[in-house]
């Protein structure tokens, strides 16, 4: 089976400061429908460079691959990227709400799991989402019940994350 992964040429015009051009492109292949429960699988990288790019078609065009990684998706594995509110400011109040985004990095819906969050080193604050239900590859809000009191002027830590049994990844939580 073959994967294209960029059928055009795209023109590399800006660059950074340093010169370079912005790319390269991050690509994910999901190849789990061909390779999935296999012990062997087999990977070839190509490249190809059309006549119509001129007289020194592959001699002025390259192409680099690095960090290349395989990886079993865990069916349940789900983590915070984000914390939206309350934001670092001034004027915050006793009753701040604390939102989170909640991505859902498995491969099967997730729903009726735990968060928590916990202020500074303070007892963490846990509780389940109840219907929420979050798609694989997808984001969701959850707006905790439990205020968090910011109204003391300091620099206060505030950490939040996933309590999804079965999930085998702590490290994204």
């Amino acid at each position: 089976t073959k994967f294209v992964v960029n059928p055009t040429l795209v023109p590399l015009t800006t660059t950074t400061p340093e010169g370079e051009t912005p790319n390269p492109d991050l690509v994910t292949i999901d190849i789990s429908s061909l390779a999935g429960g296999k012990s062997t699988v087999f990977l070839r990288f190509t490249f190809w460079s059309p006549n119509t790019l001129g007289a020194n078609a592959g001699c002025g065009y390259s192409w680099q691959i690095d960090d290349v990684s395989i990886e079993d998706k865990p069916t349940l594995n789900s983590g915070v990227n984000n914390i939206t509110s309350p934001v670092s400011g001034c004027n915050l109040t006793a009753t701040e709400n604390v939102i989170i985004s909640i991505h859902n990095y498995g491969l099967s819906a997730i729903t009726g799991f735990e968060v928590a969050f916990r202020l500074n080193n303070n007892t963490p604050v846990v509780e389940n989402v109840g219907t929420l239900s979050v798609s694989p590859d997808s984001n969701a809000l959850y707006t905790f019940a439990t205020k968090v009191d910011l109204s003391s002027p300091g620099i206060d830590t505030l950490i939040a994350y996933t309590l999804l049994t079965g999930d085998p990844d702590a490290t994204n939580d």
